[in-house]
């Protein structure tokens, strides 16, 4: 018998988040089955199996890529490849700085899409970030039409605290579309920015 994890159609990070996931769900199973269609993700998920010491076979199945893993080691706390155990990540106040609607500048369709994954695969870094602050025109991400609603959600179930500019929100007429998260107000992020033992601007 083996473990299922069909990632087909979904673009990076999701597959690795899905297999890391699998892994934690169901630590008695020795074999995995990843099926993906997306060669970056295949790339992403071999990198990973390999830091791991997991066996892996690859076979091509038209579009989609099958890898075959065997889990033969014991996993407690599975991590990115190239990424530090979390035993060795700082604990402290790290908060998360929001000032784009995107991620980086240029195209704004592939920032756009960086910040969904960027946001998405934050929520599998261990130790969480205490605050998210959006602010300028990073305030749109907590409004109901934005496209990484979802994954703030999951942030702010987690735990985070999301503090989202008043000021930003009058300016932009968004209180009444806020959907996550909590107003704020520029002293409060001051303070904030001021007391964090990290702030990283993504």
């Amino acid at each position: 018998m083996s473990t299922l994890v069909d990632t087909r159609g979904k673009l990076c990070p999701l597959p690795l988040i899905l297999f890391r996931q699998a892994l934690k769900e169901h630590p008695e199973e020795t074999v995995f089955e990843i099926l993906t269609d997306n060669a970056i993700s295949c790339s992403n998920l071999m990198d990973f199996i390999r830091d791991q010491q997991f066996g892996v076979s690859q076979s091509d199945e038209g579009e989609t890529t099958r890898l075959t893993v065997t889990v033969t080691t014991t996993v407690e706390n599975v991590t990115p490849a190239g990424a530090p155990a979390p035993a060795s990540a700082d604990p402290g106040n790290t908060v998360v700085v929001l000032t784009h609607d995107a991620m980086g500048y240029g195209n704004d369709e592939l920032g756009h899409t960086l910040i969904k994954s960027y946001l998405t695969a934050l929520a599998e870094v261990e130790p969480l970030p205490q605050k998210i602050v959006c602010y300028n025109t990073g305030a749109l991400l907590a409004t109901r039409e934005s496209h990484v609603l979802e994954a703030l959600r999951k942030l702010e179930s987690l735990g985070v605290d999301i503090l989202v500019c008043g000021l930003c929100t009058d300016f932009l007429h968004l209180k009444e579309r806020l959907a996550v998260g909590r107003i704020s107000n520029m002293l409060a992020i001051a303070e904030t920015l001021a007391s964090a033992s990290k702030v990283v601007y993504p």
